[in-house]
């Protein structure tokens, strides 16, 4: 189905994105948006989200890193006061991503710098 190669172009398109970034010594932290909220939508974003959690499960486990930051129920996006439109959010809905996404980066950031992959190491 062409919605079905469209998602699965994402998750390449993501996985290309992390070696590259990998490839050059940087961490990467790949992060899961909160669900929309019409059904119809919501049920084909929670299945994207799924397909993407067990992509980088299986190409990026045990990658010291790279990690994951699944925020799909950070912010219920029916919530005027979060989000103004079910989709985009406002202040204070950023507000509570950037304190979830506090933790995955001060993990990821608390590891030894990586060489390039590639990199003699001399």
């Amino acid at each position: 189905c062409a919605r079905g190669s469209v998602a699965g172009g994402r998750r390449a398109a993501i996985s290309r994105a992390v070696e590259y970034a990998l490839g050059r010594g940087r961490r990467v932290l790949i992060v899961d948006q909160p669900l929309v909220v019409e059904p119809g939508h919501r049920r084909r974003h929670e299945s994207q989200q799924v397909a993407l959690a067990a992509m980088i499960k299986s190409r990026f486990s045990g990658q010291a890193h790279v990690a994951y930051a699944d925020l799909s129920s950070a912010v219920d996006l029916v919530d005027t006061n979060l989000s103004f439109d079910q989709m985009h959010l406002g202040l204070d809905g950023n507000r509570i991503i950037a304190t979830e996404l506090v933790e995955p980066l001060r993990a990821l950031a608390s590891g030894l710098e990586m060489a390039p992959a590639g990199a003699s190491g001399r």
